[in-house]
């Protein structure tokens, strides 16, 4: 594998061309109504996570959790999650922060059903 050509476009160049915000260092941030704050279903993902907590005898300090914004909640969690490949690329690729947290909430929530009794009637 070669190196590009010195003066060649660099890795962050070719993220402007693609369209995402932020390639350049100076750019302001982006406005807090844009990063899908209030978007996420916070109750739905903190019961959840509740659940998928109980259910795999983990504990949690639940004041950090609380405390958190819903961008580092949903972030975090999607890392520290024990998902496989595919399923953490999915969450990766979550066009929104809301999509984001729909998705980490249906993963925990398969994994819940799937260790239920087989009857298929713990998703609502």
């Amino acid at each position: 594998m070669s190196l590009p050509p010195r003066g060649g476009p660099t890795p962050r160049d070719r993220l402007g061309r693609l369209g995402f915000p932020g390639n350049d260092l100076h750019d302001e941030p982006l406005d807090a109504a844009d990063d899908g704050e209030e978007d996420v279903d916070r109750p739905r993902l903190i019961a959840t996570l509740r659940s998928y907590l109980t259910a795999n005898n983990l504990n949690a300090d639940w004041d950090r959790i609380n405390s958190a914004s819903n961008e580092r909640l949903v972030n975090t969690l999607s890392i520290l999650s024990p998902y496989g490949p595919e399923e953490k690329q999915a969450l990766l690729e979550a066009p929104d922060l809301r999509t984001r947290a729909e998705a980490l909430v249906a993963l925990a929530e398969m994994e819940l059903a799937a260790r239920d009794d087989g009857s298929g009637t713990s998703l609502q």
